[in-house]
């Protein structure tokens, strides 16, 4: 089986609804054009914007990377994160010839990107251990890379895609929330 594509369901809908048009009136073929042009380029703007921000972050580490050779600075920082597609692999090497490419281990890949520095730390998930992509298997190796590979700054930008299932929902909101230090009250302002 092809893993599946990671496309936008609006983009597919729309995609859809122009190549199946025949049965449409000029109307609406017109307004589903300019309906998904309104998409196109609203996502356009998105990726502008996380590029830019991607440029900042460059900028502001050469800052960062001069103050401190421990990462502990009042800096800036910027990392993504997601699941790709699945990744297949032979599972046993002593498998007879015929069936060794037919019995494809299942692995699942989450990537936690640091976009100054174009570096990437993977978690590996075999088949054995998934649990699926829910809220837990994104918090888990999240904060596993913040606490073990990730610099102490003040000014953090994380960037993931638009999954309910994954990045908007009350745990991953918790999480993040726990990680935020705030100051007591009544003692912000010297």
């Amino acid at each position: 089986m092809k893993p599946a594509s990671d496309l936008c369901f609006l983009c597919q809908q729309l995609m859809s609804s122009i190549a199946k048009a025949t049965h449409l009136t000029e109307e609406e073929k017109s307004d589903n054009l300019v309906r998904a042009d309104q998409h196109l380029k609203l996502a356009k703007d998105e990726r502008d914007e996380y590029n830019k921000q991607i440029k900042d972050g460059k900028e502001k580490f050469k800052d960062l990377e001069a103050s401190d050779t421990q990462g502990n600075n009042q800096g800036f920082m910027h990392y993504s994160y997601d699941f790709p597609p699945q990744l297949h692999f032979p599972n046993n090497a002593q498998q007879p010839s015929a069936a060794y490419f037919l019995a494809a281990r299942k692995c699942q890949l989450f990537g936690v990107t640091c976009e100054p520095l174009a570096k990437q730390v993977n978690y590996l998930i075999d088949e054995a251990d998934n649990v699926g992509k829910g809220a837990n298997t994104t918090i888990s190796p999240v904060h596993h890379f913040l606490e073990h590979h990730g610099m102490k700054v003040d000014h953090l930008l994380l960037h993931a895609d638009n999954c309910v299932g994954q990045n908007k929902n009350n745990a991953t909101i918790h999480h993040l929330c726990w990680r935020v230090s705030f100051m007591l009250p009544g003692h912000v302002c010297t």
